[in-house]
């Protein structure tokens, strides 16, 4: 265990993983020793090696829409139809051919593709690819390093509700305060504290703890998440997530997920929304249904 440790503090050294990613791969290590102590005190006990029950095969049919996010380690998959969220797959033997509409992670095992589509991103981690690559409307990571053949291939099996928040080997920015005054590129992710809008900003995922949008700012990203996120000018976006969203302006995105949406502005969603409660005089539209 202290050689795996190692490498990785290693890689957060190296910037290879952040240190949260670290932090996590530290408690899965922890738990898989506490497993195997329990192995050994059973078989001690002369109750034998626990066997596995084999698992079925998951499928999604053509036609089939499932919502929610999907994480399955150790199975056979076929996805023939639509997730409306995120799937990750760890160590699983999958038939790809459905679509997507967050991010596709497969950490180990192999996959055989044969079209299809994948909103959001499509990550491999020492997964084994082949055939017709599906279309991909984020980015498309593979990762072969020690950390998809070693640590990652070892802690798989019990890693649960990664989904969204990991994205291994993609260059993460952070900022305590970031203010945009003119038209911006970035190229990579954005994590910052607070993030003041004035001019039109393009990002790949952008993640903060208080976003304000001015009247003359505009951002552009797959996926935008804050704690508090005020919208005067207008967001566009695959994935908007905050607890409070204020939107004066406009904001479109493919899929909305907020705890309160107040104002008295324009909200388009073209697939799916999780609005608890919704305050003031703000308009919800589907996409199609605009003026």
């Amino acid at each position: 265990m202290m050689e795996d440790m190692k490498r990785i503090l290693d890689a957060v050294a190296s910037g290879d993983i952040s240190p949260e990613e670290a932090e996590m791969l530290i408690r899965a290590l922890k738990e898989r020793e506490g497993k195997k102590e329990e192995k050994e005190e059973r078989k001690e006990k002369g109750k034998g090696e626990e066997k596995e029950e084999p698992k079925g095969v998951f499928v999604i049919d053509e036609g089939e829409k499932v919502s929610g996010e999907i994480v399955l380690s150790g199975q056979k998959v076929v996805i023939r139809g639509e997730v409306e969220d995120d799937v990750v797959l760890m160590s699983c033997d999958t038939e790809f051919s459905g679509r997507v509409d967050g991010d596709l992670v497969f950490l180990g095992g192999k996959v055989k593709f044969d079209g299809g589509y994948v909103d959001g991103d499509l990550v491999l981690i020492g997964a084994k690819a082949a055939g017709n690559f599906p279309e991909v409307g984020g980015d498309t990571v593979r990762i072969t390093n020690f950390l998809a053949t070693g640590i990652l291939n070892i802690v798989s099996p019990i890693l649960r509700g990664i989904g969204v928040n990991i994205h291994p080997g993609k260059k993460l920015r952070k900022y305590e305060d970031l203010v945009v005054e003119s038209d911006k590129t970035f190229n990579e992710n954005i994590y910052v504290e607070s993030l003041r809008v004035k001019a039109k900003m393009k990002a790949k995922n952008v993640q903060a703890e208080e976003i304000t949008v001015e009247e003359s700012g505009e951002i552009e990203a797959i996926r935008i998440s804050a704690d508090e996120m005020t919208v005067d000018g207008r967001v566009r976006a695959a994935k908007v997530e905050a607890d409070e969203l204020e939107v004066n302006g406009k904001v479109v995105a493919d899929k909305l997920r907020c705890d309160v949406l107040r104002g008295k502005g324009k909200v388009v969603v073209n697939r799916s929304s999780d609005i608890s409660e919704v305050r003031g005089d703000v308009e919800i539209l589907r996409r199609g249904e605009e003026s």
